[in-house]
């Protein structure tokens, strides 16, 4: 079973006014908040425990999901200052057991066979292995 971290702790300023009072990866889409859509996509892709990396209004994701999601294991991993992608990730895998584990955001839904993604990553041995896909205008997004 996989572990997955998600990245939810951004101050989403671009998206102001509307992330004042609630944190990007909790603003609806379609009467959901969007953060319950990349957890599906986890729990139908096989993951067991999820870490959601949190920080701008972390209490408002806490008290929505608590520590359980569909089958899911969450906890959470709050970081006091920004520490950017790398710094939390570093500080949320100090909440994961497993040896190998999927990164998301929690703002954007890229979807991909994880079961697939993940046997392919365990087969090769690599370190590490990136879902990318072309986009127009991809330094909007960073590159790879």
């Amino acid at each position: 079973m996989m572990d997955a971290i998600i990245l939810a702790g951004g101050l989403g300023t671009r998206l102001r006014p509307f992330t004042e009072l609630v944190p990007k990866p909790m603003l609806r889409v379609g009467n959901r908040p969007f953060l319950e859509y990349v957890l599906d996509f986890l729990a139908d892709g096989g993951a067991g425990t999820v870490c959601l990396a949190v920080s701008y209004r972390h209490q408002m994701i806490k008290d929505h999901f608590g520590s359980r999601y569909r089958g899911l294991n969450l906890t959470y991993s709050i970081e006091p200052k920004p520490l950017g992608t790398g710094g939390a990730i570093r500080q949320a895998l100090a909440e994961i057991s497993g040896a190998n584990v999927i990164v998301a955001n929690g703002d954007t839904l890229f979807l991909v066979d994880l079961c697939d993604l993940w046997a392919a990553h365990l087969k090769s041995s690599v370190s590490l292995t990136i879902s990318v896909r072309p986009v127009a205008h991809a330094a909007r997004y960073g590159t790879v």
